[in-house]
């Protein structure tokens, strides 16, 4: 199986500060990892403001991949903002701290 990077809708960063512009001097400009691969064509793309934690990391992963699954049990990337938002609101809701779920972000469409 061969995949098509140019039919690539999502990019998902389970990496520490993956939105986040290092060099000072280029704060205004969207030259992180995420916005790199929204400027390569890629549409949507989660990505982290801070350092997360490991196994929290593997549990907002999983919550937002099974939110976007379609009925048919494909993945509808038109769900990716959505559901990420409970992803972490339900990681917020079992009371774990703002730092843990706060750090994620989606860009695009």
């Amino acid at each position: 199986m061969s995949l098509d990077p140019n039919k690539c809708q999502l990019a998902y960063l389970s990496a520490c500060e993956t939105a986040v512009i290092v060099e000072e001097g280029l704060r205004e400009e969207s030259l992180h990892i995420s916005g790199a691969l929204q400027m390569a064509g890629i549409p949507n793309t989660v990505a982290t403001w801070w350092k997360i934690v490991d196994g929290k990391a593997v549990d907002i992963a999983a919550g937002f991949y099974r939110g976007l699954k379609s009925t048919e049990g494909d993945l509808d990337i038109r769900k990716a903002a959505r559901s990420l938002h409970k992803a972490a609101r339900n990681m917020r809701d079992a009371t774990h701290d703002a730092f843990i779920w706060g750090a994620y972000v989606h860009s695009g469409c």
